[in-house]
């Protein structure tokens, strides 16, 4: 999980780049999933792409792990607390502020 920190840092550039050419630059929303397993990502009881169970295609792993967030240890969870921070971060919304609500 720790991988994926850095993630955001790819596209942050772009999201630079177009405020700076085109001006406000908004995201409706973003994701810590770190994979197609995530709970309701589909919809409620739809299933996922990850795991083969909407859609078809191939099997890539569980989603059992991913969804049993109350197995989480502490480093997880701070793992992912790094992701949404960094995502945050690299579409300018105030990371402080929501820091706290984390």
């Amino acid at each position: 999980m720790s991988t994926f920190a850095n993630t955001p840092c790819t596209w942050a550039g772009e999201v630079n780049a177009t405020m700076g050419a085109f001006g406000l630059t908004t995201a409706g929303e973003f994701s810590n999933a770190v994979n197609g397993g995530a709970l309701y990502l589909n919809g409620i009881g739809s299933g996922s792409r990850y795991d083969r169970t909407y859609g078809g295609g191939a099997r890539v792993g569980s989603c059992t792990p991913w969804n049993d967030y109350e197995s989480y240890d502490a480093t997880m969870k701070s793992n992912i607390r790094q992701l949404a921070l960094s995502s945050m971060d690299a579409l300018q919304v105030c990371s402080r502020i929501c820091f706290v609500l984390l």
